[in-house]
């Protein structure tokens, strides 16, 4: 019967004199309730019980009620507010549902007690109370709602460790977190490194209280064999230790009763501790141990990750300064060579025009080498696209040319990329090779037409790297016969076939289609793209 209910289905006073004139039945019909029952008249005397609330008197160990005893003298621990509830039905004639929580013999009892008043005519002149235990009930919705609260807990905490990017906010995630599961008064993340060093990473603690380990008692939870074999280790009651560590010594004289180590460990590899304490003994529980080392785990990973990303940032750092100034002093000498050419052709009249032509020549491909090194650098010497390389080299070669004799450029699309290593000597090959179709091409013609086709072609066995071949074709008179068996051939022919046998440890062939035909092919460099 709940609260609110009419007068016409709460039971009347003549209704239970009724039930009660039959005797047995009477009895039957109160003590086959489950519930424990007990009737009170309105000073608070017991004037009827059942067999339920006679068995947990006994469990109880309280001496069964007389009838007509008051109901404080069976329950002296019932609060006051029990007697105004009471009070309350009395003058309002509604029924009241109530929990309360009581501790009987150190025990915690959990009850649900409804109340229902007994009429006779318009006056309640008793009241029924229905009383069940709840304890295991309430204490399985507890421990439900804890163990929820936990997993929001621990799934808030790996977001926080994920979102972080240091291992001191890693850390100091953790153990916000941690304390809303674990009570501590102090908690700490502390590293361990290679060269045996401890550092505390972060701590959380409650007020006037030390953040700090000294580096003794740091030193001596890293120093014991059980932790360094990755076991958890604590004291339930320092008090009762007779011979204390110097870190168990420090740790009593500052209050702490009890306190836990939990190895941090990822991979193997011990990252670090755990470190919680309390002021009173027996705190951590088994279930708060679980929960530590379920924390644990995801911790120490996140701190090493969060740790060699910080090392490879710095480590990318340096390298970016590192290389920044090398190509700046790469570029500052090939453009020093460059103008020290450039000087001397201007300034000493007695060269001829073979010299001034060699110098010439020898100004465009060190432009060459500098454009490589640009386009290395701006790649972080990474490996570079051959046919944007192959384009920029054209480009600067063709500087020598004159605007009246042009000179169109074919270069498909190809995903091909080269090494810091390749690039180098390809460019050299493909300015000498552009420089050879100005000399004779244009010598012949007043228009020129270079296509370079590049492919890269797959081992033929597995184990096998895959080619790379370059055509670079033009539309002039081609090869002489003596060019074509490389048995005769100028200083940028002897410059190529060099270039392509020592640098790129590859073939190159010579032919006539059309104008002049040379064919490349060498396997893709297998080394360091730095």
């Amino acid at each position: 019967m709940c609260e609110g209910d009419s007068p016409s289905t709460i039971p009347s006073y003549n209704t239970m004199v009724a039930l009660k004139s039959t005797g047995i039945q009477y009895d039957l019909i109160v003590n086959a309730i489950v519930d424990i029952l007990y009737v009170v008249d309105q000073d608070l005397h017991i004037t009827l019980y059942n067999a339920a609330f006679k068995s947990w008197l006994q469990e109880l160990h309280i001496p069964e009620p007389v009838t007509g005893q008051h109901l404080f003298e069976i329950f002296p621990f019932l609060p006051e507010k029990v007697r105004d509830e009471y009070q309350s039905i009395f003058t309002t004639g509604t029924t009241l549902t109530t929990e309360n929580t009581l501790s009987i013999l150190g025990q915690e009892i959990i009850t649900e007690t409804r109340k229902i008043p007994i009429f006779e005519g318009d006056k309640v002149i008793q009241i029924m109370s229905l009383v069940r235990n709840i304890t295991q009930r309430k204490r399985a919705e507890i421990a439900h709602q804890r163990y929820a609260d936990r997993l929001r807990t621990l799934q808030d905490l790996d977001r926080a460790i994920l979102g972080a990017n240091s291992p001191e906010a890693v850390a100091l995630a953790a153990l916000s977190r941690i304390r809303q599961l674990i009570p501590c008064r102090r908690a700490l993340v502390l590293e361990h490194n290679s060269a045996e060093e401890v550092s505390i990473l972060a701590a959380e603690a409650g007020l006037d209280i030390a953040l700090n380990l000294n580096t003794t008692a740091r030193q001596e939870i890293f120093s014991t064999r059980a932790f360094r074999a990755h076991r958890i280790q604590g004291i339930e009651d320092l008090a009762t230790v007779v011979e204390r560590t110097p870190m168990q010594h420090a740790l009593y004289m500052e209050g702490v009763q009890s306190y836990l180590l939990v190895p941090l460990v990822a991979q193997g590899e011990l990252v670090g501790a755990l470190y919680l304490d309390a002021d009173h003994s027996y705190t951590f529980t088994t279930d708060y141990v679980d929960i530590a080392n379920e924390v644990s785990s995801s911790l120490a990973v996140a701190i090493r990750q969060a740790r060699l990303y910080q090392q490879t940032a710095q480590a990318a750092q340096i390298r970016a300064v590192l290389l920044e100034e090398i190509n700046h002093r790469v570029k500052n000498n090939l453009l020093s060579v460059i103008g020290l050419l450039q000087a001397e052709q201007r300034q000493n009249t007695q060269i001829g025009p073979v010299c001034s032509d060699t110098i010439e020549r020898l100004t465009r491909r060190i432009e060459g080498l500098a454009e490589v090194n640009r386009m290395l650098s701006a790649a972080e010497w990474a490996r570079l696209p051959l046919n944007e390389l192959a384009t920029q080299i054209i480009r600067i070669s063709m500087k020598a040319t004159s605007p009246n004799f042009p000179i169109t450029i074919d270069i498909p699309k190809a995903q091909v990329w080269v090494s810091p290593k390749e690039a180098s000597a390809l460019a050299l090959i493909i300015h000498e090779l552009v420089n050879n179709t100005i000399k004779h091409t244009l010598a012949a013609q007043k228009t020129a037409h270079i296509t370079l086709y590049i492919t890269q072609q797959p081992g033929e066995t597995p184990a096998q790297d895959s080619r790379i071949c370059l055509e670079y074709r033009d539309n002039g008179p081609g090869y002489p016969d003596d060019v074509l068996q490389l048995q005769h051939y100028n200083v940028g022919l002897h410059l190529i076939h060099r270039l392509v046998r020592f640098n790129l440890r590859g073939a190159l062939t010579l032919a006539n289609e059309g104008g002049a035909v040379t064919h490349i092919e060498f396997e893709k460099g297998a080394e360091s793209d730095t």
